[in-house]
């Protein structure tokens, strides 16, 4: 018959709960990449919404006039340090100086939209420009595009926004009679 015979005791026990749900990406993941000023698309990646894309990689190429004393204030900056940081009687005051000078130039860049590869280029360069390339922040996809080459757009426009799905969340609805079953 199979019948067993044992000391009642308290054991592990698993439940098997059904749940539908669905993926989501970590809001903490998504970034909105927009411009800092008012300027016109002059040309953009073949990226559309659902590409994957590379960190660094370029995704679109804005221009302004009002880019140009941003970019010159930033190799003003730099200049600035290096002459500091090469002279023969190092003033650690005027050092630090330089360095802020150059810490908030660089902020002002990011503000404009700009990405820290053309930063670095720029600072090795030591050329004024007037175009602003946005690159992907990460590896990710492509949640939205809102942009064509030719397209005007204004100040704080969002351009593309791209998501990190290295972590996502899973969103799932348990009926209150399983939520006894359910921990994290």
């Amino acid at each position: 018959m199979g019948v067993r015979i044992g000391t009642a005791e308290k054991a592990g026990a698993t439940e098997q709960v059904r749940a539908f749900g669905r993926v989501t990406p970590d809001e903490t993941r998504i970034h909105r990449l927009t411009a800092g000023l008012e300027a016109y698309m002059t040309a953009i990646s073949a990226v559309t919404t659902g590409s994957r894309v590379a960190r660094d990689q370029w995704l679109a190429t804005y221009s302004t006039p009002e880019a140009r004393l941003p970019v010159s204030s930033f190799i003003t900056a730099v200049n600035v340090l290096d002459r500091e940081e090469k002279m023969a009687k190092r003033d650690p005051v005027s050092i630090a100086a330089a360095r802020t000078s150059v810490g908030l130039a660089v902020d002002r860049l990011l503000t404009l939209g700009m990405s820290r590869v053309q930063i670095d280029e720029i600072r090795r360069d030591r050329a004024t420009v007037t175009a602003v390339k946005i690159t992907s922040p990460v590896d990710g996809f492509v949640l939205a595009r809102n942009g064509a080459a030719g397209q005007r757009f204004d100040a704080g426009a969002e351009l593309f926004q791209i998501v990190d799905l290295q972590r996502v969340w899973i969103l799932a609805d348990v009926p209150v009679a399983d939520g006894e079953w359910i921990k994290p």
